[in-house]
């Protein structure tokens, strides 16, 4: 399973978000409606009390009933882009922040996510680090961002579009894809060797750093990279207890911890990642996660371009094999994940 991003699809490229299924009969479709938010309500990642913290908040609205609720607007999208949450059939919704005031929104005006207007860098406070003021309106959120900086964004643009290069075999069929990540690397925070093998149930000296300190980077979906030794890569088993405490701990993880461990040889390259806060124990082929480890190891490489080859998933009994590429840009350094695709599943979907 690829880390997803948001897609052009095909040979012509069409940009889109998500394909959400429609034409369902009047018996079988069930309303997502929002709920109100109460005293005692826990965000689903962090767990922190909702109603301590100002600002947009979020809710992932599930077919069958449950709701999962968030503490911000960038936090419910921090969850949503994870690959395997990615694939529930969930309604986002966020707070209109027109209506009530920014420390107590309106839960009458919580909105469809996908047609919300967005106002990112401003220096409104909110939980968890990044701000997402959401609006209905355009012209309100021009109104925010004038007045109190950053800029303006359709849900499209959150975390960026990118562009997917179908590859198909001598039948015609789709035998695989090469995805572009929708932003140049950024790195953030390091961490302590000792910090990240504790969430690894390793030893310190498990962690490399002679390459680069455990860090967090990103090309669209933030995760923290670090180099093990070769033996300790098959050993690691992520303590949830471990993980909390570095989030905790660490405000520059923004309340989000996905670790992606990583050998190193040449241009090949074993990989496991573990996101236990989130729910994904370990994940058997995380693209955006490998994207990003490509770009970090050029820009610690010095050259113009690198490729490797990236193998996961095999502790899990569940093998994958990505194609990595990376390159230096006019804009900072960028990546491509890809590979082939294995048969799971058949169906059609009514649009």
């Amino acid at each position: 399973m690829m880390k997803a991003f948001y897609t052009k699809a095909s040979g012509v490229l069409i940009a889109m978000l998500l394909l959400t299924g429609c034409g369902e009969s009047e018996q079988t479709t069930q309303v997502q409606e929002p709920v109100a938010f109460h005293a005692d309500d826990e965000c689903h990642v962090c767990g922190m009390i909702i109603e301590e913290f100002p600002g947009p908040k979020g809710q992932a609205v599930e077919k069958r009933g449950a709701v999962r609720k968030f503490c911000s607007s960038a936090e419910m999208f921090g969850w949503w882009l994870q690959p395997e949450n990615r694939v529930l059939d969930v309604r986002l919704y966020v707070h209109d922040m027109a209506h009530g005031s920014w420390e107590q929104p309106d839960d009458a005006h919580l909105i469809d996510a996908k047609s919300a207007w967005y106002v990112a860098g401003t220096q409104l406070k909110g939980a968890m680090g990044a701000v997402l003021a959401s609006f209905s309106d355009e012209a309100a959120a021009r109104q925010l961002a004038a007045e109190h900086g950053g800029r303006v964004l359709r849900f499209e643009e959150i975390a960026g579009l990118v562009t997917v290069k179908v590859a198909s075999d001598a039948a015609g069929e789709i035998a695989g894809a090469t995805i572009a990540a929708p932003q140049p690397l950024s790195t953030g925070v390091e961490l302590s060797s000792e910090a990240i093998a504790a969430c690894a149930g390793l030893k310190p000296e498990d962690v490399l750093t002679g390459r680069h300190k455990p860090i967090r980077a990103s090309v669209g979906v933030f995760f923290v990279l670090a180099e093990v030794a070769s033996e300790a890569l098959a050993r690691a088993t992520p303590d949830l207890t471990a993980f909390r405490a570095l989030r905790d701990a660490t405000p520059g993880l923004e309340g989000r911890l996905s670790l992606f461990l990583y050998v190193c040889d040449g241009q090949s390259i074993r990989a496991r990642m573990f996101a236990p806060i989130s729910g994904t124990w370990e994940d058997p082929a995380t693209g955006s996660a490998s994207a990003t480890l490509a770009a970090l190891l050029l820009s610690l490489d010095g050259g113009d371009s690198a490729s490797f080859t990236l193998t996961q998933g095999v502790e899990m009994g569940r093998p994958s094999l990505l194609q990595l590429t990376a390159r230096r840009d006019a804009d900072g350094i960028r990546a491509t994940v890809g590979g082939s695709c294995v048969p799971v599943f058949r169906g059609e979907a009514l649009l």
